[in-house]
């Protein structure tokens, strides 16, 4: 019973990571904050789903928090962090 949730498990994370190589995260991040900067509301429930799946693909959530606080201001920009990072815990 244990080694078909250790074999589940394991065929997950090598999906993640898979997925995680396949998408151009360079040219991605970019484009994506200019583009939530222009939407308003959308743009931040965008954000946030995306910094959700990027805790979930174990990416580095430094650029992010960084970008939210350029183009969200610090105090909206903490707020807006502050709730994704408890909703992707």
């Amino acid at each position: 019973m244990k080694s078909r949730y250790l074999i589940i498990f394991i065929v997950l994370v090598a999906a993640l990571i898979s997925i995680a190589y396949l998408l151009d995260i360079e040219q991605f991040l970019p484009a994506f904050m200019a583009s939530v900067e222009k939407t308003g509301f959308a743009g931040i429930m965008s954000f946030i789903g995306v910094f959700i799946l990027a805790t979930i693909l174990f990416f580095p959530r430094s650029v992010l928090t960084f970008g939210a606080g350029f183009i969200f201001g610090i105090g909206k920009g903490i707020l807006i962090i502050s709730f994704a990072t408890t909703v992707s815990a």
